[in-house]
């Protein structure tokens, strides 16, 4: 005689839910594209039917402290009326015959969702699930099925114009002791844009200038960083990893060192997400890390995709993905006035890199509005003084609360001549000056 709860009796009743209802769908499921969900039971006679249910779902979930938030992201009905029509009787009761029974269903998960994700302190789930209940010798049973799969995210960096501006940043640092100068740096980097696809490599050029009359710069790090932020319950985690990174050497006193070197960015991270109301938001930003200063942080787009005519050849240009190494060191003897024709790096201004506008409206994509007006936050004259304060965003920006906790300030010359004309009226160059 088996017990009530004997493990092989539970054993043997999944194995015959199993047989019951199957759920398909096919292996990976694409942001935007019709995917197909198919569903089939098997009766083995004549089944009453109480109810059958389905439906699609995706949803974040955290866990923080032992506490655990869940927010829905996206949900489906998936209807069944073509088996109930055929099951429906005259006196009004659903009765199954015996044999198979399939209905298929076809939805599109919209671009704003995010795809499948798992991390230290959450995850982006989506699961199918079915519920029929139905007469048994014992009254009625319900029967739950369900299916996770892997929804594969879909990131178009077009709808970002202001994104696909070259970036010129330049900060200064300097440190006292008492009355004793103890550091005294300047910093140039430039991007010919922060708008970007996985696979792709970003190419860097910089100038450091050591201005110090004794002291050296020992060295420093250039990395690309992804960032995750969770939320639960109102407890926040976040977590780092860098994906790749170069060094820098030491930079003697009364020296300046050029480089220009590549980033690469792995081909299957997850793409760029910020959405201010959702658990978890990831962002993307190079960080340069130099001995004794705060780190500069240039925030980034990573999207998955981009039209074959908005590709920058020189990146794609297979004899530049080889890691370079361009370091030149020498005396810092320039006039000011040389030194101000060379800060200016008019020769990295490409015409072919950046984007018309009119070309990017002509999209067949669904562009919000809002999105085409939103400068990058690095053109942010208010960037880094307001981490706790949330404000509107489009899908898939960076945060700002993502950036340094310095405190910035900015001046700013926009040279018509040297970028195409659009309807952004922001800054072009960034010049941050920082005093301890």
């Amino acid at each position: 005689m088996v017990g009530e709860n004997d493990p092989s009796e539970s054993l043997r009743d999944a194995k015959k839910e199993q047989q019951l209802l199957h759920i398909f769908c096919q292996e990976n499921i694409y942001i935007g594209q019709l995917f197909k969900i198919l569903i089939e039971i098997n009766f083995t006679h004549t089944t009453q039917i109480a109810s059958l249910t389905g439906f699609f779902e995706g949803k974040f979930r955290t866990k923080i402290s032992n506490q655990i938030e869940f927010q829905q992201i996206v949900a489906f009905r998936i209807e069944f009326d073509s088996l109930i029509r055929q099951w429906l009787r005259r006196n009004g009761e659903i009765h199954a015959s015996p044999g198979k029974h399939i209905t298929e269903t076809e939805l599109v998960i919209g671009e704003e969702c995010p795809g499948s994700y798992s991390g230290k302190y959450g995850s982006i789930e989506y699961l199918i699930t079915v519920k029929l209940c139905f007469s048994d010798h014992i009254g009625y049973s319900e029967l739950i099925q369900e299916c996770p799969v892997r929804v594969i995210a879909q990131m178009d960096i077009t709808r970002y114009p202001s994104y696909h501006m070259p970036v010129h940043i330049e900060r200064n640092f300097h440190k006292k002791f008492f009355c004793f100068n103890k550091l005294s740096i300047k910093v140039l980097i430039n991007l010919s844009r922060a708008a970007f696809v996985r696979g792709e490599m970003i190419k860097i050029y910089g100038q450091i200038n050591n201005e110090h009359p004794k002291n050296p710069i020992k060295g420093g790090i250039i990395g690309l960083i992804m960032v995750v932020r969770f939320r639960c319950n109102g407890n926040k985690k976040f977590t780092k990893t860098m994906l790749s990174f170069f060094t820098l050497p030491m930079v003697p006193q009364r020296s300046i060192i050029k480089f220009e070197q590549y980033l690469k960015i792995p081909d299957d991270v997850f793409p760029t997400y910020s959405d201010p109301d959702a658990l978890i938001n990831l962002s993307y930003h190079i960080s340069v890390m130099l001995n004794e200063c705060a780190p500069i942080e240039i925030p980034l787009i990573v999207g998955t995709k981009i039209p074959t005519e908005f590709i920058d050849m020189q990146n794609c240009n297979p004899s530049l993905l080889t890691t370079i190494d361009h370091i030149k060191i020498r005396p810092s003897l320039l006039t000011l006035q040389q030194r101000q024709q060379q800060h200016t790096f008019r020769h990295l201004i490409n015409h072919s890199q950046l984007l018309p506008l009119s070309q990017l409206q002509s999209s067949q994509l669904s562009t919000p509005p809002s999105s085409l007006l939103i400068p990058p936050p690095y053109l942010d004259p208010y960037c880094g003084k307001h981490h706790d304060k949330s404000h509107l965003v489009p899908l898939y920006t960076p945060f700002p609360t993502f950036h340094s906790t310095s405190n910035y300030h900015s001046q700013a010359n926009f040279s018509p001549r040297e970028l195409p004309a659009t309807r952004y009226k922001g800054q072009s160059v960034l010049m941050i000056e920082e005093i301890e």
